[in-house]
This record gives C-alpha cells, structure tokens and sequence, in this order.
C-alpha cells in the first residue's frame, strides 16, 4: 500500500499506528484503573469526555493554530509535551488529576493531528493522495486493533502504569519520526476568495454544506454508539468477571 508513495508516507504511516496504540491502550489502561479504583460510572464518563471532547471544543482554535505555524514543529512539541504528561498519569491515583492530564492529552492530540493532515498534501501528488490518506487510515486502524489487547494484556499482567509508559514511549517515537520528515509546511495568511454556493463562518472562511450534513450525521452516529462505552466496562468487569 506504501509502494511509490515516498518516503515521508511510510515515516508518518508508521508513527501514526505507534501512536494510536499507545493511545488505546493507555484508554484501556485508565478506564480499568477507574473502575477498580472508585467503580464509578460518572468518574468513568468524566475520563472519556474529557479523552474525547476537546477535539469537539478546541477544534476551531487548533486549526488556526495550524494555520499559522509549522506542522512540522508543532507535531514534535504537541507530542514532546504530550510524552512528558504520560509520566505522572502513570503513577497517579486522583480521579481528578487524571482526568486533567487525558484532557491536556487530548488537546494536543487534536493539534498534532490536525498539523499532520495538513502536511499529508504536501507530501505527496495530487494524484496519490487518495492513496495516501487510505495508507494512514489503514496504520490508525492496526494501530487500533492492536491497542487494545495489548492495552488490556499488560494490564493485567504488569498493572496500568506500564501501559502509561508505553504511552509516552509512543509519544517519544511520534516526536522522532516527525523530526525525520523532510515535507515542510509554514502557512502564510491569505484571506481566499468567497465562492459562491458556500455558507460562511463566522471567521470569514467558507463551509460546504455537504460538509456540515456529513460532519452532522457522524457526530449523531458517534454520539449513540459512545453511549455504550461506560456500560460495556461494568457488563464485562462486573457481569461477566473478565
């Protein structure tokens, strides 16, 4: 899947499933300390909003952030940053600190990711890529699938700190692999023209309205389906003893 698509492709397919697995399994880790810890449901439902809604909230912001630095150097900060966050994660106990530091975990993950899809075009033609971005989605789900067995095996073999740890191993890898990257890429602010047919917002820039219904439609699908995530926790701990 890689083949003809450059060598920047293949370093930044291989740091994003780095990536992504630590980040689940640090999921797996966390939800698990939760709920033997304090068998909460709202501390439980705390934790995951706060892994998941700042790429809701703080999306707008990381990318005119995006926009007007280099992908490059904010992909190695966000995750610098994020690899130091993982160390106290992993020996702490305070359902609060911990659902702080997912939080900060989470906005930087927002900005990075956002930096890295930004720079995907310039590494690549315009013919390739569709291909390109299939090779990603492809490393995002093994690095997925893998995260979460491992996630779950280490836990219970080695306890959730070494799964933390693994984390920020990821994290270290994500900043290594991204200061290889030779695609550069430093905005510069050009207003664009307002095209007819497009809805604007409120910053001037321009919105497909296919685009809103899509987004729309994933985030009702996404909503319904993350409804089952605390649950699923306290069916197999505590229903199936697994």
């Amino acid at each position: 899947m890689l083949r003809g698509l450059g060598r920047d492709i293949v370093v930044t397919a291989v740091i994003v499933g780095c990536s992504v697995l630590g980040d689940v399994a640090a999921q797996v880790a966390l939800v698990l300390r939760v709920h033997e810890d304090s068998s909460s449901a709202w501390a439980m439902t705390a934790l995951l909003l706060a892994g998941n809604l700042p790429a809701v909230l703080f999306a707008r912001p990381a990318g005119e952030l995006v926009d007007r630095y280099d992908s490059r150097a904010l992909m190695v900060g966000c995750a610098l940053v994020q690899a130091l966050m993982c160390l106290p994660l992993a020996v702490s106990t305070s359902s609060g600190v911990m659902v702080t530091l997912v939080a900060g975990l989470a906005t930087l993950t927002t900005v990075a990711g956002l930096a890295r899809n930004a720079l995907v075009p310039d590494m690549v033609t315009e013919q390739q890529l569709l291909h390109a971005n299939a090779a990603l989605r492809a490393a995002n789900a093994i690095g997925r699938m893998a995260g979460w067995p491992i996630g779950g095996f280490l836990t219970g073999m080695l306890g959730s700190g070494s799964v933390l740890l693994l984390d920020a191993m990821s994290f270290a890898v994500l900043a290594a692999g991204a200061l290889v990257i030779r695609t550069r890429r430093v905005p510069e602010l050009v207003p664009g023209p307002h095209r007819e047919g497009k809805v604007r917002a409120a910053t001037g820039t321009t919105i497909d309205p296919i685009l809103a219904l899509i987004a729309s439609s994933v985030g009702l699908v996404l909503l319904f389906v993350s409804m089952t995530n605390v649950a699923q926790v306290f069916f197999v701990k505590d229903i199936l003893g697994a």
